[in-house]
């Protein structure tokens, strides 16, 4: 047999997590077709290799007559596999990276360091990376760039293609972007790789065709069937995260603010608790295998959940995602308003009571000043030479007397007037004595004073 033109990523460790391989297998994302043969060497079968690529089936008629009617290749998106495997399945293996033969070939338009026609189709059909950048709007350039991307400048970079259309080559468009962004440091990757990841998921819906690819999975497999996805980054890992999740109902329960959702019967069981990736092994022998992360799923009996086949469409999701964008800028600015008036109001009023504070602060001290001072008057009034001379000088017309020894006595010899004794009131006998209402205590005898 010829030799694989690459090197798939995770395959050992895909193998190993799915043992054993039997029966029919499904290699949704074909390429090269490196996990379709390592199936059909572990036992598979039969594996039905599909592709939107025509251009992979004529790399592996070299290679691909050696496994007779066990491989059967049909060209087509994964997001239809139920309908293209012609009934259920044992098993889907599907790797969300792009191929390096496409990266290697200028003229597929994805390589940003080989300059060719701004293409960027998986399957040369619908509109191409040009058609779409010349047309769109800059707003939903700049959220393709942020939402596929994760690119901080989109905006800029937006602004930046809108201002040099048409666009036509890959060159042009990655020194666009190169020119947005600062030059990279040694050892980062090239200022252009967000912005043509997203517009290559753009151009293709890859996100769309993921999410109807991993359901069309969910539907095509038996009870104990598996599935194996292999992602490149973290938007589509966490797709891939998210979906096992709820299907398996092992996502995280609701709260105060949302409530849990009605659980179905878990169509997918997880055997693993976190996503595999490469050991430093592979890593020595294959470097793109440093951002793969591979998640296994395996069918339950179930119920699969219906769905429609194939994605929203390019720029489905785009406008959706700018419609939230828009209106989230649109809260957070009435919230930033409401923020500053609120502010602005606790300002004036702080304003006002420091000064009313300072006021206040300021009268306080003119009232000690005049206190201070009637302290001192009051002082300087009472002082004992002042008296003295005010006694002399009026102690004639005030007919004041001197004192003397006489006039000093004890308190006993004192002649206090007599206490006066109230008269009793008419008719009043004393010699009476007064008969008490029955319940009221006894009188207490009284004691004689000796």
């Amino acid at each position: 047999m010829a030799e694989a033109p690459h090197i798939p990523v995770l395959l050992g460790p895909l193998l190993r997590a799915v043992q054993p391989v039997t029966g029919t297998w499904v290699d949704g994302t074909f390429g090269a077709g490196g996990y379709a043969r390592g199936l059909l060497d572990q036992g598979a079968d039969r594996v039905i290799g599909i592709d939107r690529d025509p251009a992979v089936f004529r790399m592996a008629e070299a290679w691909a007559g050696a496994y007779g009617d066990r491989l059967h290749l049909v060209q087509g998106t994964f997001s239809d596999l139920d309908r293209l495997a012609g009934g259920p399945v044992d098993g889907v293996v599907l790797d969300l990276g792009v191929s390096s033969m496409q990266l290697d070939q200028p003229e597929r338009g994805f390589s940003f360091l080989r300059d060719g026609p701004l293409d960027m189709r998986m399957g040369g059909e619908g509109p191409t990376a040009a058609d779409l950048l010349n047309s769109a709007p800059e707003q939903v350039i700049a959220d393709v760039l942020y939402l596929y991307g994760e690119e901080r400048a989109s905006r800029r970079i937006a602004r930046a293609i809108v201002a040099a259309r048409p666009l036509s080559r890959t060159g042009q468009l990655s020194d666009i972007v190169a020119g947005c962004l600062p030059r990279p440091k040694p050892g980062q990757s090239h200022p252009a790789t967000r912005s043509f990841q997203a517009i290559r998921i753009w151009v293709n819906d890859e996100f769309g065709q993921l999410v109807a690819g991993l359901a069309a999975a969910e539907r095509a497999l038996r009870p104990g069937g598996k599935l194996a996805v292999v992602s490149f980054h973290s938007l589509e890992d966490r797709i891939v995260k998210r979906f096992m999740q709820a299907r398996s109902n092992s996502a995280g329960g609701g709260s105060r603010y949302a409530p849990e959702a009605a659980r179905q019967e878990p169509a997918f069981t997880l055997p693993f608790r976190r996503a595999i990736s490469a050991d430093e092994t592979e890593l020595a022998v294959n470097p793109r295998a440093r951002s793969a992360l591979l998640r296994v799923g395996i069918r339950t009996a179930a119920p699969g959940r219906p769905g429609r086949s194939g994605g929203p469409g390019p720029a489905a999701a785009v406008r959706k995602g700018g419609l939230m964008r828009s209106v989230l800028y649109l809260l957070t600015a009435l919230s930033v308003m409401g923020l500053a008036f609120w502010a602005y109001r606790e300002n004036y009023r702080t304003q006002a009571a420091i000064s009313e504070m300072s006021d206040m602060q300021r009268q306080i001290g003119r009232l000690r000043e005049d206190l201070g001072v009637l302290r001192a008057e009051w002082a300087y009034l009472n002082r004992p030479e002042r008296l003295r001379q005010l006694v002399d000088l009026n102690f004639e017309r005030l007919k004041l007397v001197p004192f003397g020894s006489d006039q000093f006595v004890d308190v006993g010899q004192v002649a206090f007037p007599a206490p006066r004794t109230p008269e009793p009131a008419p008719g009043f006998d004393a010699d009476v004595p007064i008969e008490r209402p029955a319940g009221f205590p006894p009188r207490r005898p009284q004691e004689s004073t000796p």
